[in-house]
């Protein structure tokens, strides 16, 4: 059975989410490199580190470096995360690339009329 929309589309919109979340990354590194330098800030209380942490946090699942797990004690500290190499948006680029079938998409790119659909 022949899928009615357009694989060719989807991957170029993947392709095109792809570049965007690239220029946005090297900012997001920026403002967390600012919040971890906030925690440097002598005598700074607990609840206001809770707070640049939980900023933090939010950057890393976005881009890389925290996802979700649930919460450990740790030292007497609630942990809610567990490091990892992927964020939050490359993850669901993924995700969507993985919903096309690979032989439409091949089928699409190999039949003009196909392709049409698809283009940008």
């Amino acid at each position: 059975m022949r899928i009615k929309w357009s694989p060719v589309a989807v991957m170029n919109t993947a392709d095109e989410l792809e570049d965007q979340v690239e220029k946005i990354i090297k900012p997001l590194e920026k403002a967390k490199m600012a919040a971890k330098k906030a925690l440097e800030i002598p005598n700074l209380p607990g609840y206001v580190k809770y707070r640049f942490n939980a900023f933090i946090f939010e950057i890393e699942k976005i881009i890389g470096g925290a996802e979700l797990t649930g919460h450990t004690m740790e030292n007497g500290l609630y942990r809610s995360y567990t490091y990892t190499n992927d964020g939050t948006l490359k993850s669901k680029i993924a995700d969507i690339r993985k919903e096309v079938p690979d032989d439409a998409l091949k089928e699409a790119r190999t039949q003009p009329e196909l392709l049409k659909r698809g283009a940008k």
